[in-house]
């Protein structure tokens, strides 16, 4: 199993594993406070809407990122599971976990074998940018005696 990946059969005793998996992601990519409640919210929606759907077997959660994105993909192992919630695909569209989901993400698609999540977490590693560069503008600034202008 890949570093970026847990598999876990959906229901509460996969809550734990969810949250630690959570963890994993945010401290890997510098993720603050509110963005990790936002994906735990939604990791723990998506297992709450998986096992309201009768989906009894093993999810593989992965995540990507390329620092301005990130996507995690739960992917249905089980045929049986995956054909399961294709059926349910219009029920998902109304059910409360679905729209939780689909407010704290950046973007939801439902497709045959899955989930993906999105999170656009560029706005995160901009602002610390913005942060240090205007400390260094204000260190420097002092340095030579040049008044800083925020």
């Amino acid at each position: 199993m890949k570093d970026n990946t847990i598999v876990f059969v959906p229901g509460s005793k996969a809550l734990r594993s969810i949250e630690a998996y959570t963890e994993k992601i945010c401290e890997n990519l510098f993720i603050n406070d509110t963005y990790f409640g936002n994906i735990l919210m939604c990791l723990t929606e998506l297992n709450e809407l998986f096992n309201e759907n009768g989906i009894r077997n093993e999810i593989e959660l992965s995540y990507q990122t390329d620092f301005t994105d990130l996507i995690i993909n739960a992917n249905i192992i089980e045929s049986e599971d995956y054909i399961r919630l294709k059926t349910n695909k219009d029920l998902s569209q109304n059910d409360v976990h679905y729209h939780i989901i689909e407010t704290l993400s950046d973007g939801v698609q439902i497709l045959d074998d899955g989930i993906i999540l999105e999170f656009n977490i560029s706005a995160l590693h901009k602002s610390i940018y913005e942060s240090r560069l205007k400390h260094i503008k204000i260190y420097f600034n002092k340095m030579v005696g040049v008044n800083h202008e925020s």
